[in-house]
């Protein structure tokens, strides 16, 4: 059963009680004119996004699983967009990865970390979420 929200268009999985993008609930009934206004799609979200909505939500907890949720079954994949945050996720995530691969301790504001990736464009770069946890998983 879907279970795609009205208001963003999210889709959430089949018994979200609560959208993992907007927060609307799902259990109120729509407006007719609200309901047509999206249609499933598999959503891209800025990594940005999702650190603003896990840092201000309420309802961090239910947010997070919602969103790890529709990761995991392909329903949303994650992107940066160059913005300040992004930039900065991105720098944690390749310090791990460069850490984990030739066994260094090197911090995101590293020198090394930075001047690497600093001129790269991580606009539209999607996050590979389930190969990076099993990159970590297998390197432990």
């Amino acid at each position: 059963m879907e279970n795609v929200c009205d208001i963003c268009g999210f889709q959430n999985h089949p018994k979200a009680r609560y959208c993992g993008k907007c927060g609307v609930d799902l259990t109120e009934e729509p407006t007719p004119a609200e309901s047509e206004r999206h249609k499933p799609t598999n959503h891209v979200f800025k990594w940005c996004e999702v650190y603003s909505v896990l840092t201000t939500d309420n309802r961090p907890f239910i947010a997070f699983f919602n969103l790890l949720v529709n990761i995991s079954t392909g329903n949303c994949d994650i992107e940066f967009c160059g913005c300040p945050v992004c930039r900065s996720a991105y720098y944690e995530i390749e310090t791990v990865r460069i850490n984990a691969k030739e066994n260094k301790t090197l911090k995101p504001s590293s020198r090394e970390i930075v001047s690497k990736f600093y001129k790269e464009d991580i606009a539209g770069m999607r996050l590979d979420l389930p190969g990076f946890i099993k990159y970590k998983i297998q390197k432990k």
